[in-house]
């Protein structure tokens, strides 16, 4: 009997550490929408602007782009190109033969981005980010994050996270008013002093002769 209480806080033991080993999803990621490459290559041009997507795909490569190249086209849409890098990515379908060379925009903050460095041909990565479409029949996305998909899925991991942390709202502190000093004090004490010993000689009468 003893045995069997042992087994079943044993097998309670068990399920309850696997039940706290399951990470919480991230409700942040239900936003975007996934959009797949061919649709992205196609009909880019009736996606509208800031829309947040998802786009999946095989790795192949990236570039560093000059972004001044780009300084008229994002300041089309009110973007300021100093606040990015630019590079371009090329990423092919999983289990397709399409490919997609999207622009991506990162914060310039972000440095030279060494998460990159060991990102190998042929990894399954998801891209997340806001759609931009450009000029001269270009796309570009914004991006929020970066992860690598293994195991056909279930392992999926955070390599780049560029979201930028929302701006602290300053507070303003009121600067009280400085009183009077001393100077301004003995000064208006003696005005009101003269003003007190001001005789009108219209007012005094004449001495009798």
């Amino acid at each position: 009997m003893k045995w069997c209480r042992l087994f079943l806080l044993f097998i309670l033991g068990v399920s309850t550490s696997a039940l706290l080993a399951v990470t919480p999803p991230d409700f942040y990621f239900t936003k975007y929408t996934l959009t797949e490459l061919w649709f992205l290559n196609q009909h880019y041009t009736e996606i509208e602007n800031n829309r947040l997507i998802r786009i999946e795909g095989l790795y192949q490569d990236h570039q560093w782009k000059k972004p001044y190249a780009y300084q008229e086209s994002l300041k089309a849409l009110g973007l300021n190109i100093r606040d990015y890098n630019v590079l371009q990515f090329s990423i092919r379908e999983t289990g397709g033969v399409n490919f997609a060379f999207p622009l991506v925009l990162v914060w310039a903050e972000k440095g030279a981005l060494p998460e990159l460095t060991n990102l190998q041909k042929g990894r399954k990565i998801a891209l997340y980010g806001r759609f931009l479409n450009l000029k001269d029949s270009e796309f570009a996305i914004e991006l929020h994050v970066m992860e690598t998909i293994d195991k056909g899925g279930r392992q999926v991991q955070v390599l780049l996270d560029t979201r930028m942390p929302p701006t602290p709202t300053p507070t303003i502190t009121p600067t009280p008013t400085p009183g009077p000093n001393l100077w301004q004090k003995l000064q208006k004490k003696l005005k009101s002093v003269q003003a007190q010993g001001t005789v009108n000689p219209e007012a005094v009468p004449n001495p009798a002769p």
